[in-house]
């Protein structure tokens, strides 16, 4: 099976807002603010992204700390962190999903 190819979504996000906002000086009326709500719309989107990457890289380290810990005593600690950080991920991914299930 191929691997899709990565993409730096934040990366491309930013790009995408710098260029809009280079553009907004040169558009009057109507347009402008169109194009000022799809900034808005593109920063939240960037946000909720940036949000649902760090959560998740949270939840792996987690869940790897767990796994090569041995220790009784670390591991209910280790355990609680990666219930908290599996909350976090869910609350993430909800805010990217616009509250789709």
């Amino acid at each position: 099976m191929l691997r899709p190819s990565p993409v730096d979504v934040l990366a491309v996000l930013d790009g995408t807002i710098e260029g809009t906002e280079a553009a907004l000086p040169a558009l009057r009326g109507k347009r402008r603010d169109e194009c000022e709500d799809a900034l808005a719309d593109l920063r939240a989107t960037r946000s909720a992204a940036a949000e649902m990457i760090f959560a998740g890289d949270r939840l792996t380290a987690a869940f790897r700390a767990l796994g090569l810990d041995g220790s009784l005593v670390n591991r209910s600690r280790l355990a609680r962190e990666c219930e908290d950080a599996i909350l976090t991920f869910d609350t993430a991914l909800a805010r990217v999903k616009g509250g789709a299930e």
